[in-house]
C-alpha cells in the first residue's frame, strides 16, 4: 500500500497530455471531463490510503505523523474537504462547457457564442499553455513530494511501521555499552562485597570512566567503596573469587590483549581500607602475577571445559587451578596449587598431553593407533580435558576425549585409590557440547562427591531402556563403576543448563532453561527449599533469576535478577543485583521453652544498566514453532507490538506485520534465553520484529 502511495506522490503529473485547445467542443469536453475524473479519482486514493494508514496506526497504537487530532476527525476532515474540492471542480468544468462566453471576432466586433459550440480562441500558443500548466502541476505537486518524502524518511525503508524520531531511539553506545556493574558476589565470611565496574585509571586518575572494567570492593556493613585495580588497556578479568580467608582476590586475566594466555593473578584487599578518606591514588598495592614466571603457562580457561579454578577453606592462601605448558593453544591441562602469598606452584595431577614433548609423544601413539584400529576396533586413546575435586581437594573425576573417535568419556575413582573406573562413554556425535562450553570456561559439565557415591551431569545416557535426549544428572558407585539412580533431568524441553551449589559446593538446585529460566531443587534441605519459595514470591512472576554466591554460613546470598523491559525494583534497568539475607533468632518463653524464629529480607544492591530508565524497550515473547520433523522448538518474539493472536478470534482483521529478522545462534552448543539483548533490541528500535530461534 505504502509503495502505491510513494508511486502517487512521485508520479510525474506533467507527462499527463494536456486536452487540445483546438479540437472540437465535444474533445474539449471529454477532456475536462477526464481531467476531472482523474483528479477525483486521485484525491479519493490518497484520502484512502491516508485513512488506511490512520487506521492500521490506530491499531498499533502509534501516531499518525504530522497528525494532532484524532484518526477518526482526520477521516471525516479528508473525506470531506475530497468531496468539496471534486464538486468544486465539476461545477467549473460543467459552467465553462455549457455557459456563454463573450469572445472578440476578427473583425474586432465582440459576440456571444455557446461555449459547447465554439472554443473561444486562446490568446498564447499551446506549447506555452502546457508549460504554464507543468509549471503549475509542479507547484502544487510539491507540497506533496515534501509530505511524502517527510513521512518516508520517518519509517523504515520498508515503508511499514513507522518508527521514532532519530531523537527518540535508544543511542547505540547504551544498547551495546558494558554494563554498569556485573559479577557481584559476597565473600565468604561476608564482610566484602566486590564488582566489577567501569572505573578510573592510575594514568588518568581524574578520568571517571574510562570504559575498562576494574574490580570495586565494599565493606558490607558500611558504604565504603575502594577500586582496587585501576587497567585501563583491557577488561581486569574473565573471573575472579575471594579467597576463603577474606583477605584477597584472585583473578585469571589474559596476559596480553588478544593472546588467549591467562595468568592468575592476586591482590589483597584490606590496604585499601586502611586509608583515610577516599583517597585511591596512588593504590597501596598492586595486583601481582602469580605465574610471571612461568613463560609458557597458561592456565584456568581454554578452547574446551568450564573455568578451573577452586578454593578451599583448609588452606585458605592455596589456589587450585588447570595449568599447561603449551601456552595458548592449550586443550588438555594439568592440575596446580598455587601459593597466593609466595607464587610457588606445586603440580598436583599430570595430563600427558600438557607439555610439548608429551603430545608429540601422545601424536605418535595416535597414529600407531588409528593404523591398528583397522584390525582392532578396540583401541582407545583417552586424554583428559577437564578435572573434578572431592571436599577433601583430591581430584577425583575427570572427562576424556577419545584422540581416535572424539568421543568422551566420564571416570572416577574411589578415595585413597589410583584405578580410574569409566562411568559412561559416548560418541562425538551423541555428545552434548553445551557441557563442554560453547566458549572458554563456560561448560556445565560436573561431578559431585559424596563418600562412596559421585553425581554426574552428563547426556546420552540410557536408564530404563531408553537414551535420554537432553543431559541427565545420574549417580553412580565409584568403587564399582556401577550406576545407582537418576537424580533430575531428562526432560525433553530442557538441558540441565546450571547448578546452585551450597557453600561446600553440593548442588542443591538445578536450572533448566525452558521458556524461561528455572530453579529445580534437587537435593536441598527444607530450609533452603523455604528459601527458594520466598525468593519465588518476592519477584514477579516475570522476572527470572540466579544465585551466583553465597557466604560460608549460608545466611547471605547475592541473587541476579532480571526482565525484558526493565522494572521499577531495578530502577528501571533491565536487571539487577540483590541481597538476600536468613536470619534466625531465639526467644524463650515464660515456661522456659524455647522458640526460634527466622526472618529473611531481600534488597537491591545495584541495578546492572540504570540507564535504561529513560527508555521504552520491546517485549520479549516465548513462542513456539513446530518444525518440518514435528519436533517443538522454542524461539523468542522481540516485538514492541502485542503478542500474536490467531486471525479471526476476535472477528477482526490483524494489523499489517512488521518485517521480521530471524537471528540465529552459532553451533550447537548454544541457545538462546529470554530476557534482554541488545541486538534484538536494536533491531526492534529501528522498526523490525526480531525472531531468536534455539
Amino acid at each position: 500500500m505504502y509503495y502505491n502511495l510513494l508511486i502517487f506522490y512521485t508520479y510525474p503529473l506533467h507527462i499527463i497530455d494536456v486536452p487540445g485547445f483546438s479540437a472540437k467542443p465535444s474533445s474539449v469536453k471529454a477532456s475536462w471531463e477526464k481531467r476531472v475524473e482523474y483528479e477525483s479519482k486521485a484525491d479519493t486514493a490518497k484520502a484512502k490510503d491516508f485513512t488506511v494508514r490512520v487506521e492500521w496506526s490506530k491499531k498499533r497504537g502509534t501516531d499518525v505523523p504530522g497528525v494532532s487530532v484524532k484518526p477518526s476527525q482526520v477521516k471525516t476532515a479528508i473525506e470531506a474537504k475530497v468531496k468539496e474540492e471534486s464538486k468544486s471542480d465539476s461545477e467549473k468544468a460543467r459552467n465553462y462547457l455549457e455557459g456563454e462566453t463573450t469572445v472578440r471576432t476578427g473583425s474586432g466586433q465582440q459576440t456571444t457564442r455557446v461555449t459547447r459550440d465554439h472554443v473561444p480562441k486562446i490568446m498564447a500558443k499551446p506549447s506555452q499553455i502546457k508549460g504554464g500548466i507543468e509549471k503549475r502541476v509542479v507547484k502544487e505537486q510539491a507540497p506533496a513530494d515534501d509530505k511524502a518524502r517527510q513521512f518516508l524518511e520517518e519509517t523504515t525503508y520498508l515503508g511499514v511501521l513507522p518508527r521514532k524520531k532519530k531523537s527518540n531511539l535508544i543511542p547505540l553506545s547504551v544498547l551495546f555499552s558494558k554494563p554498569h556493574k556485573d559479577q557481584l558476589k559476597i565473600s565468604p565470611n561476608g564482610k566484602y562485597l566486590a564488582w566489577r565496574s567501569r572505573g578510573r585509571s592510575i594514568v588518568d586518575p581524574q578520568e571517571e570512566d574510562n570504559g575498562t572494567m576494574n574490580i570495586f570492593v565494599k565493606t558490607r556493613d558500611t558504604s565504603v567503596v575502594r577500586q582496587i585495580t585501576f587497567y585501563k588497556d583491557l577488561d581486569v578479568c574473565v573471573h575472579y573469587e575471594f579467597t576463603p580467608d577474606d583477605k584477597s582476590i584472585v583473578f585469571l586475566r589474559e596476559v596480553k590483549r588478544g593472546s588467549e594466555q591467562y595468568h592468575l593473578y592476586s591482590i589483597d584487599i584490606e590496604p585499601f581500607f586502611e586509608q583515610n578518606g577516599d583517597a585511591q591514588y596512588p593504590p597501596p598495592t598492586q595486583p601481582r602475577d602469580l605465574m610471571s614466571n612461568k613463560k609458557n603457562m597458561t592456565c584456568g580457561i581454554g578452547f574446551v571445559g568450564g573455568i578451573q579454578m577452586w578454593t578451599s577453606p583448609e588452606s585458605p592462601r592455596q589456589v587450585y587451578v588447570s595449568t599447561s605448558n603449551v601456552g595458548p593453544m592449550a586443550m588438555f591441562w594439568d592440575i596446580s596449587k598455587v601459593d597466593v602469598d609466595t607464587g610457588n606452584i606445586t603440580l598436583v595431577e599430570q595430563n600427558p598431553m600438557s607439555s610439548k614433548p608429551s603430545m608429540m609423544h601422545i601424536i605418535f601413539w595416535t597414529f600407531i593407533a588409528r593404523i591398528v584400529s583397522f584390525c582392532c576396533c578396540c583401541i582407545k586413546v583417552g586424554v583428559p580435558i577437564q578435572w573434578f575435586f572431592d571436599n577433601d581437594m583430591a581430584f577425583r573425576g575427570k572427562i576424556e576425549v577419545d584422540l581416535l573417535n572424539l568421543g568422551i568419556s566420564f571416570l572416577a575413582r574411589p578415595k585413597d585409590k589410583n584405578k580410574w573406573n569409566t562411568l559412561h562413554s559416548c560418541s562425538f556425535e551423541e555428545a552434548n557440547l553445551q557441557l563442554l562450553g560453547s566458549s572458554g570456561g563456560s561448560g556445565t559439565a560436573r561431578m559431585g562427591f559424596h563418600g562412596s557415591h559421585v553425581d554426574v551431569h552428563m547426556c546420552a545416557f540410557k536408564s530404563e531402556g531408553r537414551v535420554s535426549d537432553t543431559t541427565t544428572y545420574e549417580r553412580f558407585n565409584t568403587e564399582t563403576g556401577g550406576h545407582v539412580k537418576r537424580l533430575c533431568g531428562g526432560d525433553v524441553k530442557s538441558d540441565i543448563v546450571g547448578f546452585a551449589c551450597d557453600p561446600k559446593g553440593a548442588a542443591q538446585f538445578v536450572e533448566y532453561e525452558q521458556d524461561k529460566p528455572i530453579l529445580v531443587p534437587v537435593r536441598a534441605e527444607s530450609i533452603v527449599k523455604e528459601d527458594l519459595a520466598y525468593i519465588k514470591s518476592w519477584f514477579k512472576p516475570f522476572v527470572t533469576f540466579r544465585i551466583v554466591s553465597r557466604t560460608a554460613e549460608d545466611d547471605y546470598w547475592i541473587i541476579s535478577a532480571q526482565n525484558d523491559i526493565g522494572m521499577s525494583m531495578f530502577k528501571g534497568s533491565t536487571s539487577g543485583w540483590f541481597l538476600f539475607t536468613r536470619r534466625t533468632s531465639t526467644s524463650q518463653s515464660p515456661d522456659g521453652s524455647t522458640s526460634s524464629m527466622i526472618t529473611r529480607n531481600i534488597e537491591l544492591m545495584y541495578p546492572a544498566r540504570p540507564e535504561m530508565n529513560r527508555y521504552k524497550l520491546a517485549r520479549v515473547y516465548p513462542v513456539h514453532v513446530k518444525a518440518r520433523d514435528g519436533v517443538d522448538i522454542t524461539c523468542y518474539l522481540t516485538s514492541t507490538q502485542e503478542a500474536p493472536t490467531i486471525k479471526g478470534f476476535q472477528q477482526e482483521e490483524l494489523s499489517p506485520p512488521s518485517p521480521m529478522v530471524v537471528v540465529i545462534h552459532g553451533g550447537p552448543q548454544a541457545r538462546d534465553s529470554w530476557g534482554y539483548n541488545p541486538l534484538c533490541q536494536f533491531l526492534c528500535s529501528r522498526g523490525f520484529q526480531v525472531l531468536q530461534v534455539s
